[in-house]
């Protein structure tokens, strides 16, 4: 299960037909959901509401996420967020998370836990991020960072084809990584500036090539063989002049996708657009 604080607020969860009011902490929403159907569910500062096609923006509020029992492997996720908003600035950064984790990878190899970006270092320019996760067709080249993405991002996994039963999750011997990894319509241009691909209203609807005002790309492991539960972040808008503004922020569409990965082996989970009402 993830545990990465407090949800912020005090939140009103429905147990038993009762309205209960308590300072939640993730790892409260999810004892609680953990009753419910797996799906996706979004926490308010008023309630915990299945996720539907439209609903009510907050900035306060936080997804949840509910899977199947994952058995003996371990369960490893990347969820991807695109979000477009009403101010359409487009953005030169993605949200990028992955709370502290310590995998049977990491132990059985004699690593030690996986550490977090904190602070504004999750933050993380789209250039940067394109080049460490640059597609298998050479649309531009890898170009990894040593103690950065690799170190705070990505982590050791199981799998059962590599020789010590073990793999990156950032190894681009094994994984195209822009196809598991990768942003709709995040180009490389000419400077080496990674930038979302702006198109013209007949153009997007033509190549379906929008622009994005938030981006986010987390990563959740989960040791257990019991159902996980874990949350990720809602719609924030990512542009670096936009960031110090979410309060004000109009968002009008998300959409989400959630990827397993069974070591080398990538699923979609989950694939669902929501659009924000006022």
């Amino acid at each position: 299960m993830r545990l990465t604080g407090l949800v912020a607020g005090t939140l009103f969860t429905l147990l038993c037909g009762q309205a209960v009011a308590q300072f939640f902490s993730d790892e409260q929403v999810c004892l609680s959901l953990k009753q419910s159907a797996q799906g996706l569910y979004l926490a308010y500062p008023d309630g915990v509401r299945p996720v539907a096609r439209e609903m009510n923006y907050n900035p306060s509020a936080r997804f949840y996420f509910v899977t199947q029992p994952t058995g003996p492997d371990e369960g490893v996720w990347h969820i991807r967020t695109e979000t477009i908003a009403t101010a359409h600035t487009g953005t030169d950064q993605a949200f990028v998370y992955r709370a502290p984790a310590y995998t049977r990878c990491a132990m059985k190899l004699g690593y030690g836990p996986s550490p977090a970006f904190e602070g504004n270092d999750r933050f993380v320019e789209l250039n940067r991020y394109a080049d460490h996760h640059a597609p298998a067709d050479g649309r531009w080249p890898l170009n990894q960072e040593t103690g950065g993405l690799d170190k705070y991002f990505h982590l050791m996994i199981e799998d059962d084809q590599s020789k010590t039963g073990c793999i990156a999750t950032d190894d681009s011997k094994v994984f195209d990584l822009w196809a598991v990894y990768g942003f709709d319509g995040v180009v490389r241009t000419k400077s080496r500036m990674a930038r979302l691909h702006f198109v013209s209203p007949a153009e997007a609807q033509q190549i379906g090539s929008p622009k994005y005002d938030g981006l986010s790309s987390e990563i959740v492991y989960h040791g257990g063989s019991e159902p996980a539960c874990f949350s990720f972040s809602g719609p924030i808008p990512t542009n670096s002049a936009a960031v110090q503004n979410s309060m004000s922020w109009g968002p009008i569409e998300t959409s989400i996708l959630i990827k397993r990965l069974k070591g080398r082996h990538v699923s979609a989970t989950l694939n669902q657009s929501v659009r924000w009402t006022q």
